[in-house]
């Protein structure tokens, strides 16, 4: 019984939570930068798919997924990942006996200036084919890296792709005047936004 419960929270933190977050967070983006918002209406408009693009359809649209990505970069959902030394080890100068706790943080390493430049600036540019190329491989790390890192992560980047070449296609938002620019966060069990952001939907 107590696998089933743990089971079930894995899905709905893990396979729910993270991207709807996510979405939420793209969706606070397009709506405060219009350059961005430009360039992926500009996108999903020319696309040719007739209604939701299809899987075969998603390499027409490269900026969206950018977009996503950087949305991932900026505001990781799973913003802590644990992992336990299971000998004695050394992290460059420092040594690590087994048995350790280990804290690594994705949203620091997103910013870390060895590997991002001009890291505070949301850029979904910088995730470009021709700018990814000599990107450090464990750099970024949303969905964790090497054997634990999540089975789902494909998948849900597809399923975002989806959602933003349906519904950018048909609406837009934009942020209310009181809505706040730099969101305070709440890094619980998923990095949150800690208070609303108030966001007004319109149609194209």
């Amino acid at each position: 019984a107590a696998s089933d419960v743990y089971k079930r929270q894995t899905m709905i933190i893990a396979g729910h939570e993270t991207s709807a977050i996510t979405l939420n967070w793209v969706w606070y983006f397009l709506a405060r930068y219009p350059d961005v918002e430009k360039k992926l209406h500009t996108e999903v408009d020319q696309a040719t798919y007739e209604l939701i693009p299809g899987f075969d359809e998603l390499d027409q649209l490269p900026y969206v997924k950018q977009v996503v990505e950087e949305a991932l970069r900026y505001y990781p959902p799973v913003w802590l990942y644990t992992r336990r030394a299971i000998a004695d080890d050394w992290l460059g100068d420092y040594f690590v006996p087994a048995g350790t706790d280990i804290f690594i943080t994705p949203y620091f390493l997103h910013r870390h200036a060895a590997y991002w430049s001009q890291a505070e600036e949301f850029d979904p540019d910088r995730f470009a084919e021709e700018n990814i190329k000599d990107q450090h491989k464990q750099a970024y790390i949303p969905f964790s890296a090497g054997p634990r890192r999540c089975i789902g992560d494909f998948f849900a980047t597809v399923e975002m792709q989806m959602h933003f070449g349906l519904m950018a296609r048909k609406f837009r938002v934009q942020l209310l005047e009181d809505a706040p620019l730099e969101p305070e966060l709440e890094p619980a069990v998923n990095l949150r936004n800690k208070q609303p952001i108030y966001l007004q939907l319109t149609r194209r």
